[in-house]
């Protein structure tokens, strides 16, 4: 018989568990999510258990085609995250190397010591948008477009209609070519040259 613990009851996982298993992948999950989280936690400690889960191909247990993916999607840090970690001496902290939130931060530049770009373009800040307020929306942080295409799709990212286009590049418009534009549609879609 299993030995049943609180932690496999919680859905953390259990740290005895056999390496490739679901209760031991959850915990090595949780334990890296956590761990990435505590803004005292050494990098010493979740180089470790980022080492553990690359040796042990954690992806594949849980069914990923990728360590990075995997990473993103259930660790919730990117591949670039987790080789800064990885290259950080261990003794420095977490929150240090994953410019997680915390420290001073001056007036105008808000988003100097936070972990993501704040750009609707920023494929990094659309995923993290999306797992945050879109858990099952659907992409592929590897596929170039997948992200923006769900951001779109979950309303993150708002695309700009035709009129609303050519509302703008009217206002950016000189006065003469405002007249060649008139001057083409009423001559029955000539182009005015």
């Amino acid at each position: 018989m299993p030995k049943i613990t609180t932690r496999t009851l919680s859905g953390a996982g259990d740290a005895n568990a056999s390496v490739g298993s679901k209760e031991w992948l959850d915990y090595v999950v949780n334990y890296a999510k956590s761990t990435a989280r505590d803004v005292s936690a050494k990098c010493g400690d979740l180089q470790k258990i980022l080492q553990t889960m690359q040796q042990y191909d954690a992806h594949k247990a849980a069914g990923f085609a990728s360590f990075e993916i995997f990473l993103s999607r259930r660790v919730g840090i990117s591949a670039d995250q987790a080789k800064a970690v990885l290259d950080a001496k261990p003794s420095v902290k977490v929150a240090a190397v994953l410019r997680q939130h915390g420290g001073k931060r001056e007036k105008g530049n808000q988003g100097a010591d936070c972990t993501l770009k704040r750009s609707s373009e920023s494929p990094a800040y659309l995923a993290a948008r999306l797992r945050r307020d879109h858990p099952n929306a659907n992409f592929d942080e590897l596929v170039r477009g997948s992200v923006r295409k769900a951001a779109i799709a979950a309303g993150v990212v708002k695309v700009a209609t035709v009129l609303q286009r050519l509302l703008k590049l009217w206002e950016k418009a000189t006065e003469a070519e405002r007249r060649k534009f008139k001057q083409a549609t009423t001559q029955g879609g000539k182009d005015g040259r």
